[in-house]
């Protein structure tokens, strides 16, 4: 006759299993974490290709996307509005996007910057849609010929865009403990949160004009991180 297991006997399975998880879980966490971060940086070389063609197309220059002064940071479109100077427009008004989904971090939590959420749809339509991509522009590039259309070729050694950085209930629904930054020479490399978290502490709204040199003062510090 086939033994039957006693209560007690299960209880202790289950507790035993309870454990295994709870000392697996982390290691699985930071695991899924590793994968997601390497695709967001995958993401990220792909776009510098979409960047690299819009440039051979438009006389070896790239849309940075400034509207009226304010840094608007992500949008790849905006409702009621052509949108011509917004960060990402030119490439999806190019034809460039390619497939959207790798404008998106695969760690961002925030329904704002998920690719075709709630918030967020995708196709950006005029006047009936707000669309923002999940990586950050940095806007303004030193030493660039033109605020809005920067030629490529003098800029290789500076960064382009990151992982949404604002205000720090923002950033810990990505990577957490640090960001990708992609530089115009195609490379996409790591920066650890130690690098940017004083200024990213001061921040208390996402792209806000008054924000904008606390956002230039990080991207200033992932210029050096670029490897020559």
């Amino acid at each position: 006759m086939r033994k039957k297991f006693t209560l007690v006997e299960l209880m202790i399975v289950l507790a035993i299993l309870t454990l295994l998880l709870s000392i697996l879980y982390p290691s699985l966490t930071k695991a899924r974490e590793q994968t997601r971060r390497a695709l967001c940086k995958s993401n990220q070389q792909q776009i510098a290709q979409a960047v690299s063609f819009y440039s051979g197309i438009n006389n070896g220059r790239i849309s940075m996307g400034i509207d009226e002064g304010s840094y608007q940071a992500s949008y790849m479109f905006n409702s009621g509005n052509d949108g011509h100077t917004f960060s990402y427009y030119s490439y999806f008004k190019e034809d460039l996007i390619g497939a959207p989904e790798i404008w998106y971090c695969p760690s961002n939590k925030s329904e704002f910057f998920q690719y075709n959420g709630k918030v967020n749809r995708w196709p950006p339509v005029n006047g009936k849609t707000k669309t923002r991509a999940a990586y950050n522009n940095k806007a303004v590039l030193d030493g660039a010929d033109h605020p809005l259309y920067p030629s490529l070729s003098t800029l290789s050694s500076q960064s382009l865009l990151s992982d949404i950085v604002s205000r720090r209930g923002l950033y810990d629904q990505h990577h957490k403990n640090g960001s990708n930054v992609l530089f115009l020479d195609g490379s996409s490399v790591w920066a650890e949160l130690p690098l940017i978290e004083d200024l990213l502490n001061t921040m208390s709204r996402y792209h806000a004009t008054g924000n904008n040199a606390n956002f230039l003062k990080m991207f200033k510090k992932f210029d050096s991180l670029c490897i020559d």
